[in-house]
């Protein structure tokens, strides 16, 4: 606020004091400076009351001080301002407006007679609230005073004497109630576009805020201003209204910023928001690649633009400009050219609102003579290894010209243990084969690497490079496949590699192949020690061969062979295909694998070993039989046949334990036929039967036929079925 007339306020408000007609009054002076500026005087009603707001202008010359003026000698204090004035709501509903007249004002307040500018409205009624009063001293709209700029801006020059003081537009506004309080507020300033745009700058611009002292900005990178730039979080910028944003400002890149006034009523709320776009830097220059006979690929450098900055490459071919359209990359492979031709390069980038940076020179390049050798190697790479104290053997590489012309090139290696022969040659199309000896043998134990280079001259892609990776090991591994056995049908197998060396850099996989007999399942090809079932055999027996090869760190293997004999176990009780099977109790069972898998292992368990007696069933004739199955895939279902050697009881069924969960009854998953000699059992990977209750591909079954405990509490019929208590949860699973 501008104290201009103190000398008037007080005489002012002692005049109305004294007149005692109104309950609450505002005396406010300030001025309007160019054709653009709307004040605006934002104010709250405490109650219900009716209002008087009486605008009255006062003359300034140059450097005279703001109070009123004889200037044209005749007696009157002449003032120079039109005044235009409207009443809002904080909403922006206007609720009524005045303008100044140029003669016969007859309103209350006027203090030139001859010419009459003064603005004058009263208001009855008004409720209780925010206000807003904008004014300014030229052609207003109601549009412009709401948005506190006048866009019209057109000068008051009525008379040609006063040109020369129309910027120095004083005024008083007295503001008067008939009852409540008139409390004012500071406007916001209202933000308007960056100006001075640089890559690295921008200047923040904004028109002023009526009585405002002071002015805080705030730069952001989001319109929420939640990732303030550093150095622009409320800096006060004193009372102006621009300010050079130059800290922390980077190449095409979108800020925004708003702010606030201050003065001794306090602070505004922000401005509106304005976002604004730097320009981008220009590219930088850098080589050629990519140099053939009909095609170069320029390439540039970012100089500081963010990713996904665009720019456009040009080149002039046969006397037309192309280009690589706008694109993110900072290369473009231009193609078409004549070859033995130079070609001159420009680029230029432009930031997201398209306005772009001028051209810069990338330089020029020719594109390859019209006839030009070219190197062509296979292979690129070259891998091999040996025992320790031994050459390795040769290998081999080819070289051949790939482009025009002849090719004459040299080959040269950096290391002394390797040698490349013939040590050159040329070519104009053919293919060249170069032997590589390798001179290994004093070399110690661990890995070698070495770089085979071929070069020539007036080649653009000379030189090329052959890596070789090397290994010596200290020896190879030793493979041991186990003794041969010699073992009955229907017993479990284990082939043992364990005893297989190597004493340098390890054993990293062992792999087991049956190569004659019988075709049987592994528990695990890949097993140090895999198990099998040996199968139904007749009188004459089989025999079962296997092949181990095991492979070191250094990719070395050794195998070695065992051999598995199988006999009769005369058993002779069941069909040929059943696998027959002494139990515990010296009883003999038949085990068939009807379907969805193979048995690994198997196993008589005696029942008196197992000191769990609660809920045991008793009379388990056959004992427990403890079997693995292998499935494929997980989760399969598998159907086994048990073959009795004579019929099952009526209140005899099929129990299973494990140690965790304890005796179950299986019935609800097991079969009888008619003749009750044969049980079909349901077992499914990671569900029903498999005690590891994991979806692995391997079904662990313990389990014999037995009559319920007769202390048994297991339920028949109910929910949890006849698999006793929560051990359901176990065997099936979802």
């Amino acid at each position: 606020m501008k104290n201009k007339f103190a000398f008037f306020l007080v005489f002012f408000l002692l005049a109305l004091l004294s007149s005692g007609a109104m309950a609450d009054y505002r005396f406010i002076n300030d001025s309007i400076d160019s054709p653009s500026q709307v004040d605006q005087w934002v104010f709250n009603l405490s109650e219900a009351t009716d209002l008087i707001i009486d605008v009255q202008a006062w003359e300034a010359c140059g450097s005279k001080p703001a109070i009123p003026q004889d200037f044209f000698g005749d007696g009157n204090h002449n003032n120079r301002l039109h005044a235009n004035i409207y009443l809002f709501t904080s909403t922006g509903t206007l609720i009524s407006d005045a303008t100044g007249i140029y003669s016969g004002d007859s309103a209350p307040g006027s203090h030139d007679t001859r010419s009459g500018q003064n603005a004058y409205l009263g208001l009855t009624g008004l409720t209780a609230g925010d206000y807003i009063l904008a004014i300014g001293a030229y052609e207003l709209s109601q549009t412009d005073a709401w948005a506190g700029f006048n866009t019209q801006g057109t000068d008051w020059t009525d008379y040609d004497e006063w040109e020369n003081i129309q910027l120095y537009n004083y005024y008083n506004i007295i503001f008067s109630t008939a009852s409540g309080i008139i409390t004012f507020f500071l406007p916001p300033p209202i933000a308007t576009d960056a100006s001075n745009l640089q890559s690295t700058s921008f200047s923040a611009n904004w028109n002023s805020a009526s009585g405002a002292t002071e002015y805080e900005l705030d730069v952001a990178l989001d319109s929420s201003f939640h990732n303030i730039v550093s150095g622009y979080n409320s800096l006060n910028v004193d009372n102006v209204t621009t300010y050079p944003v130059i800290n922390n400002i980077f190449p095409n890149t979108q800020y925004f910023y708003r702010i606030k006034a201050f003065n001794s009523y306090g602070e505004s709320s922000s401005s509106n928001t304005i976002n604004v776009i730097t320009l981008a830097n220009n590219p930088n220059a850098s080589t050629f690649s990519n140099i053939a006979l009909d095609s170069i690929k320029a390439n540039w450098g970012a100089n500081g633009n963010p990713s996904g900055t665009e720019y456009l490459c040009e080149v002039n071919i046969h006397g037309v400009t192309v280009d690589s359209g706008w694109t993110t990359s900072t290369s473009w492979l231009c193609t078409g050219l004549s070859c033995g031709t130079i070609y001159s390069f420009w680029v230029k980038a432009r930031n997201g609102e398209n306005i772009e940076t001028t051209s810069i020179s990338l330089g020029s390049q020719n594109t390859l003579n019209c006839e030009y050798p070219n190197i062509a190697i296979s292979p690129v790479s070259l891998s091999s290894s040996c025992p320790l104290g031994t050459n390795a053997p040769s290998q081999s590489f080819n070289v051949w010209n790939s482009g025009t012309g002849m090719l004459d090139y040299s080959i040269s290696d950096d290391v002394a243990w390797l040698t490349c022969s013939p040590a050159g040659g040329s070519s104009s199309g053919g293919i060249n084969t170069h032997i590589v000896n390798y001179s290994t043998s004093g070399l110690a134990s661990g890995n070698y690497s070495a770089t085979i280079t071929i070069s020539a001259s007036g080649v653009t892609n000379s030189p090329q490079a052959i890596a070789v990776d090397f290994y010596v090991a200290t020896m190879g591994p030793t493979a041991n496949a186990g003794p041969d056995q010699y073992i009955d049908e229907g017993e479990t197998v284990m082939l043992d590699a364990s005893n297989s060396n190597d004493p340098d850099d390890g054993i990293v996989s062992y792999q087991w192949e049956q190569i004659s007999g019988t075709t049987i399942m592994l528990s695990g090809a890949t097993l140090t020690a895999p198990t099998f079932v040996t199968p139904p055999v007749d009188s004459a027996g089989i025999v079962l061969e296997f092949q181990l090869t095991i492979t070191d760190a250094s990719g070395l293997t050794d195998s070695d062979n065992v051999s598995i004999t199988v006999n009769d176990n005369g058993i002779m009780d069941f069909p040929a295909d059943v696998l027959p099977v002494k139990t515990s109790t010296g009883q003999s069972i038949g085990i068939k694998q009807e379907s969805g898998g193979t048995l690994i292992s198997l196993n008589v368990v005696n029942p008196s070993t197992i000191p769990d007696s609660i809920e045991k069933p008793s009379n388990l004739i056959y004992g427990l039989i403890d079997m693995q199955i292998k499935v494929e895939p997980s989760g399969t279902t598998s159907l086994i046949v048990i073959y009795l050697p004579s019929p099952a009881p009526d209140d005899f069924t099929w129990y299973k334990y494990r140690s965790v969960y304890g005796w179950v009854d299986y019935s609800q998953f097991i079969s009888f036929n008619t003749a009750r000699d044969q049980i079909t059992m349901t077992l499914v990977d990671g569900g029903i039967g498999d005690d590891d209750a994991m979806v692995d591909g391997t079904i662990i079954d313990p389990s014999g036929l037995g009559t319920s405990h007769e202390t048994s509490s297991f339920p028949e019929n109910d929910e949890e079925g006849a698999l006793g208590g929560c051990f359901i949860g176990i065997l099936i699973k979802d």
